[in-house]
């Protein structure tokens, strides 16, 4: 984490898994918390995600509310663990809960509807209130978090849900937010949309992306993301690459090779996506230390 400081970024997202998967890694809720305190005597800002398979691509099952509600049950579960860095923990409730095509459009054709964001609400937000917790929760949007629309439509509701006000919206830019290339079967989301958000002065953060990324087809696509990063400089929108390493085989295509930050953990040696990254005019120089560590 020495190294991650080093490179000027201020915060660092931490991926936990449900307690039956992480003891089957041989880690415990110890390892979360020295994970928290060594981000926090790094001056990062720490945020913990609940990663529960999340990106089932084609899976109708991951649209389900049960996802929400067992996430809420584990996040109730662990606050008194937590509650020692309840001023510094961004606590990302469930990392890209619902499938790609969920709240893609505005119509969407398989049903679904875009205030099924407002779920959060009831199953999570509220429960996890209610242990006296205060700290910033934050809240990936639909379709994998790609989806602009539903905080644009019912982001403020949400908001408004939540007894504290204390909400961070999160968009993973993937595959839908891809340069604008020739033959491309749909629009790219565009630098519109999120400054629409913020100007509707809706908390926001890129909480993923890259520079390429497969799409559902397998083909790897561009996503631009130095024109992300100016996007984000221009909006004051603050972002987190994903990510530093460890990234696998998924659905055949080998992760690691586009996504992966570092080719070590124990140091950062910059891969071609780091080194874009490191070396990019709206790159981690233009990071802000949190007021928490001043």
């Amino acid at each position: 984490m020495k190294a991650i400081a080093g490179t000027g970024a201020n915060s660092l997202r931490i991926l936990w898994l449900r307690d039956n998967e992480i003891k089957s890694k041989g880690l415990n809720d110890n390892n979360l918390v020295d994970a928290i305190q060594q981000a926090i005597n790094n001056k990062l800002i720490p945020i913990v995600h609940l990663w529960m398979d999340s990106g089932k691509i084609g899976d109708s099952n991951w649209d389900k509310r049960d996802y929400l509600r067992e996430a809420g049950r584990w996040w109730v579960s662990k606050i008194n663990l937590l509650k020692k860095f309840e001023d510094k923990l961004l606590i990302n409730v469930l990392n890209e809960w619902s499938t790609w095509r969920k709240g893609r459009a505005l119509n969407d054709q398989a049903g679904h509807k875009l205030s099924d964001i407002l779920w959060y609400a009831e199953d999570v937000i509220i429960p996890i209130r209610k242990t006296g917790w205060r700290g910033t929760l934050v809240i990936d949007s639909l379709a994998m978090a790609q989806s602009p629309h539903p905080i644009l439509q019912y982001g403020q509701q949400l908001i408004n849900k939540d007894p504290l006000k204390n909400l961070i919206f999160s968009i993973h830019a993937y595959a839908d937010w891809r340069d604008e290339t020739p033959n491309n079967n749909y629009t790219p989301y565009d630098k519109y949309l999120l400054a629409s958000i913020v100007k509707k002065n809706i908390p926001l953060m890129l909480g993923e992306f890259s520079n390429k990324h497969p799409d559902s087809n397998k083909v790897i696509k561009y996503m631009n993301a130095p024109k992300i990063m100016k996007i984000c400089q221009e909006n004051r929108i603050g972002w987190l690459a994903w990510s530093l390493k460890g990234n696998g085989v998924v659905n055949g295509v080998d992760l690691s090779k586009v996504l992966d930050i570092s080719y070590n953990h124990d140091k950062v040696n910059l891969t071609p996506w780091g080194y874009l990254l490191k070396n990019d005019p709206n790159d981690f120089k233009t990071s802000v230390k949190s007021s928490m560590f001043l």
